[in-house]
């Protein structure tokens, strides 16, 4: 049997509705995963991605948020989500606010507050070889 993924880009908003329209069709949350991309003007944002499976079917919720927004959690529609949405707290820029456990920061020991919040681009320049003869004349230089 052959599944199928979907990714559908939502509004922060909408999540818990979206959500609960899930838990109630059945589907169970497989995982919550942020991604931190740059912005060429300003702090950055944070892909958030919210996972869900029946029947061997993916469906995927998404949406972006500047960094440092508050976002809702859905661990009042799937308590499990408690877990995701603190990592997600403390490794990333991201407030989840109304979540069912809350670990006020606390469920990682870590060095930095938000590890993950380094900002990357999102297709960072690929380093460039260099022509075979100019790395002959180098070392024909140190030789």
């Amino acid at each position: 049997m052959s599944g199928k993924i979907e990714i559908i880009e939502i509004d922060p908003s909408a999540l818990v509705t979206e959500a609960q329209k899930l838990k109630d069709d059945n589907w169970r949350l497989l995982q919550a995963h942020p991604l931190t991309v740059a912005a060429a003007d300003g702090p950055g944002a944070v892909q958030l991605t919210y996972s869900f499976e029946k029947d061997y079917l993916l469906r995927n919720l998404r949406f972006s948020v500047p960094a440092g927004s508050s976002v809702p959690s859905i661990s009042s529609v799937y308590l499990a989500a408690f877990l995701y949405e603190n990592e997600i707290s403390e490794m990333c820029d991201v407030r989840i606010s109304g979540m069912a456990v809350d670990f006020n920061g606390t469920l990682y020991k870590k060095a930095v507050r938000h590890p993950f919040a380094k900002f990357t681009a999102p297709n960072p320049p690929v380093p460039q070889a260099k022509p075979a003869h100019a790395q002959e004349k180098k070392a024909e230089e140190h030789g």
